[in-house]
């Protein structure tokens, strides 16, 4: 059972640190809201990507 949280917080953990990549990208540049959707597909790529091997 604590495997399974244990997962669950990795998961968590990425994809906020993720998501919030993706945000600051949105606030702080001038092209980042026209390109929020490939930004969106970006960031569960890449949290795929890293959350296979755990």
């Amino acid at each position: 059972m604590f495997q399974v949280g244990l997962l669950l917080l990795i998961a968590g953990v990425l994809y906020h640190g993720f998501n919030g990549l993706r945000i600051i990208l949105m606030d702080f540049t001038s092209w980042g809201v026209r390109y929020q959707r490939q930004l969106w597909y970006a960031v569960w790529a890449l949290f795929v990507v890293f959350y296979l091997p755990s």
